[in-house]
C-alpha cells in the first residue's frame, strides 16, 4: 500500500455531500479527485400534507435536504438512520433528533421501541429509489409508514475522461464507496469503458457489506469494509 502522501483517492460521492470526505482526507495529504456517480434531484410541488404525522424518517441527508425545502416545519420528532443524517437535521433546525447506528435494522428497531403505532404514521422522506425495505419493516411491526418522495438520484451515464485516464495510468490508489446503487453504477460504467481489468492495484473502501457486494465483479487489490457504517470508519482506515 502506498504511503500517505502518495495516494489518490476517486471519491463517488454525490456533489451535494463530497466535498466533507475530500476535506478529511486533505488533512492526511492525500489527494482527491470527486466522481460524483449519482446527481440529486429536488422535486417541485404543492405543499406537503402533514397530518396525523407522528415522526419523520430520514435514511439520508438528501431527505433532510428535501424536505426543508418544501416546508418550514421543524416541530416533528426525527429519526435519523445515522449520526451524520441526525447531525444533519439537527443543523437545518430539527430540535428533536435521534439515531440509529447506521443501517435500516437498527432504525426500525429504535422506532419500534420509541414509537408506538397508534399514536400516528411514519413520514419516510425519500428518493424515487431507496435501499432497504424499511417500511416492510415497519409494517410487520403494525406501523404505518408514508413514503414521501422528494428527490430523484439520476446515474452517471460515463466515468469522466480525467478518471479513465488516472485509471489507466495506474494513478487512482483507493475508490471509496458509500451506496450499493453507486457501487453498481460504477461497475457498469467500468464495463462500458473496457475497464474492468484495471483495478488490480486498487484498493475499494466500502461503507458496508452490500456495497462491498455489489463490486465484487471487480479483482481489486482489497477490499476493506467499515465494522461500523460511517464516514469515520472510513477515516479510520487512511488513518490506519
Amino acid at each position: 500500500m502506498k504511503p500517505l502522501g502518495q495516494r489518490c483517492v476517486l471519491n463517488t460521492r454525490p456533489e451535494t455531500d463530497s466535498a466533507e470526505l475530500t476535506k478529511l482526507l486533505g488533512t492526511f495529504g492525500i489527494d482527491v479527485i470527486a466522481e460524483p456517480l449519482l446527481r440529486i434531484y429536488f422535486l417541485q410541488g404543492p405543499g406537503l400534507d402533514l397530518v396525523n404525522i407522528q415522526a419523520l424518517v430520514f435514511t439520508s441527508r438528501n431527505g433532510v435536504r428535501a424536505f426543508v425545502r418544501r416546508s418550514n416545519r421543524r416541530n416533528f420528532r426525527v429519526f435519523a438512520v445515522g449520526e451524520a443524517t441526525a447531525k444533519f437535521a439537527r443543523a437545518a433546525g430539527f430540535s428533536d433528533v435521534l439515531s440509529a447506528s447506521g443501517t435500516i435494522g437498527s432504525l426500525a428497531s429504535l422506532i419500534e421501541v420509541k414509537c408506538t403505532p397508534y399514536e400516528g404514521h411514519l413520514m419516510h422522506v425519500a428518493g424515487t429509489v431507496t435501499a432497504g425495505d424499511f417500511s416492510g419493516k415497519m409494517k410487520n411491526l403494525g406501523f404505518c409508514v408514508q413514503r414521501l418522495i422528494l428527490y430523484k438520484a439520476v446515474e452517471s451515464d460515463g466515468l469522466s475522461t480525467r478518471t479513465i485516464c488516472k485509471i489507466a495510468q495506474n494513478e487512482i490508489s483507493d475508490i471509496v464507496f458509500f451506496s450499493p446503487r453507486t457501487a453498481r453504477t460504477f461497475v457498469r460504467l467500468s464495463k462500458t469503458a473496457g475497464m474492468l481489468e484495471c483495478y488490480k492495484d486498487v484498493t475499494v473502501v466500502c461503507l458496508s457489506e452490500a456495497v462491498a457486494t455489489a463490486v465484487e465483479e471487480i479483482n481489486w487489490l482489497r477490499v476493506f469494509t467499515t465494522p461500523a457504517p460511517t464516514i469515520e470508519g472510513m477515516i479510520n482506515f487512511f488513518r490506519s
